[in-house]
């Protein structure tokens, strides 16, 4: 996989349960649209660097807005911290103090293909082993700077004009982007890393499964979550959970190789806190 042509991807079709997951429309209604918002964990760092993918992706903050802001400005964008109390999100919500999803993703029957595995993944995938030392020949800047490149072609490619709030990114944009500064690969390796699993986690909104991130962040400790002990709902509050627990369906018809299971790894214990072999 070298362009976002290449894609392993679902294309969609203007046909009841053939649309877009996420779109409205007369042929495929969604109910879920209503309430939706972007978290900080996705909207800070595209803010903090000038992405401006930030406008294909998300719709500016309605109080920012009514606050004299235009949606060009990167300060019109706000997300939702997902770790705050309930009663601080419905509020922060009601006051308009949150970004939605781009309208396109609603209004467009085909917003854009999905992909299960996407080039930039495999960019990502070359820097990440590049900076562990795990391949040479090629720096894990260049594998980065296409990955990114490569999600930024991919929006707009799959974005009309309409759809990006003015805010437009032409070629020489997206190839001088990566090597801009807090952009381009720096410092530490674990720094490096951080900057690699960002950088796919924001390229991978609304692609590959839907409990990427935390895989991601579960084996390298990025993209960064906060973790609130007033709103976790892990015992013990101040560790996130590592794994799943097997489901019901071992116990009543594979007993004997899911006790087995559960002696080897985790010495008896099951529970969501317990290290796999993955991560060990």
């Amino acid at each position: 996989m070298d362009t976002y042509t290449d894609n392993f991807a679902v294309t969609y079709l203007n046909a009841a349960g053939s649309c877009y997951p996420w779109s409205n429309t007369p042929v495929q209604v969604n109910p879920f649209v209503i309430y939706s918002a972007l978290s900080t964990t996705f909207i800070n760092p595209m803010k903090t660097n000038g992405d401006r993918r930030l406008f294909y992706v998300a719709e500016p903050a309605p109080a920012k807005i009514t606050g004299g802001l235009t949606a060009s400005n990167f300060d019109a964008y706000m997300g939702i911290e997902p770790s705050s109390k309930m009663a601080d999100i419905v509020a922060a919500y009601n006051a308009g103090n949150f970004s939605d999803f781009n309208k396109r993703y609603v209004s467009l029957f085909n917003a854009e293909p999905v992909g299960l595995l996407c080039a930039w993944d495999v960019k990502f995938i070359l820097a990440e082993a590049a900076v562990r030392g795990w391949i040479t020949g090629t720096p894990a800047q260049t594998y980065y700077a296409a990955g990114i490149q490569e999600s930024m072609k991919f929006l707009a490619n799959y974005t009309p004009a309409t759809y990006n709030h003015g805010v437009a990114m032409d070629a020489e944009y997206i190839n001088t982007y990566p090597a801009t500064t807090g952009v381009a690969l720096t410092g530490s390796a674990d720094n490096q890393i951080r900057q690699i699993i960002s950088q796919k986690y924001i390229a991978g909104f609304l692609q590959n499964c839907d409990y990427n991130a935390w895989y991601e962040n579960r084996r390298t400790g990025y993209p960064a979550f906060v973790l609130n002990p007033e709103t976790n709902l892990n015992d013990p509050t101040s560790k996130f959970p590592l794994r799943w627990l097997y489901p019901s369906s071992e116990l009543s018809y594979n007993t004997d190789n899911l006790t087995e299971a559960i002696k080897q790894q985790y010495n008896g214990n099951d529970n969501v806190n317990e290290t796999m072999w993955l991560l060990k």
